[in-house]
């Protein structure tokens, strides 16, 4: 989706949750809490891919939900995926 794509001051996390090997008996690690130019506080967590999200994001999509998926986001391009693969991230940002 064009309009969620990452906003600057994501980049650096987005970047070190790259390098980071899917483990879930350490899923509560990952999170990692920064403070923004602006001084405000955010927490940033990655979000892995995990079987379930294989059926619409995974490298082989059912025929149905392929067509779905390109009536409903004609130019989405998350798909290819395999499991446990960094997909992005999850934040919370103070206002």
């Amino acid at each position: 989706n064009s309009s969620n794509e990452a906003q600057d001051w994501m980049k650096p996390y987005i970047d070190e949750f790259l390098e980071v090997k899917f483990d879930k008996t350490k899923i509560h690690t990952y999170g990692k809490y920064g403070t923004l130019p602006n001084g405000k506080k955010v927490y940033v967590e990655p979000l892995f891919i995990q079987a379930q999200c294989l059926t619409c994001h995974g490298d082989v999509i059912s025929q149905n939900v392929s067509e779905k998926i390109k009536e409903l986001y004609p130019s989405d391009k998350a798909t290819g995926f395999k499991l446990n693969e960094f997909r992005g991230i999850v934040w919370i940002k103070e206002k």
